[in-house]
């Protein structure tokens, strides 16, 4: 074998270099399966966080709709699918908002 003969170094794509994409290269069986669920996961909350306003039936703070206040510690129902809290708050809006609210 001569020196000519040797393959060139071809340089991985960007993506191939990321430590998410190597470890799922990596991984197999259940492993992979619980790394896939586990991104899937990220990425579903990721997306809530970000269509948050086009999601949320109601805003974070918001204590009133067009028919009067929500009233406190309502039981699930077609208005509120989550109920509310004691302050009278929809739960549902409260947690897909949640994760768009900064730490104080």
């Amino acid at each position: 074998m001569s020196l000519t003969d040797e393959r060139p170094v071809v340089k991985p794509r960007w993506y191939a270099r990321l430590p998410v994409v190597r470890q799922l290269r990596q991984s197999v069986g259940l492993q992979r399966g619980m790394l896939v669920a586990g991104l899937v996961i990220t990425g579903f909350f990721i997306l809530v966080a970000i269509l948050a306003p086009f999601i949320a039936p109601y805003g974070f703070s918001q204590l009133r709709d067009a028919h009067g206040n929500f009233g406190a510690q309502d039981p699930p129902s077609a208005a509120h699918w989550l109920g509310t809290t004691v302050g009278g708050y929809d739960v549902l809006a409260r947690v897909i908002w949640g994760r768009r609210r900064r730490c104080s």
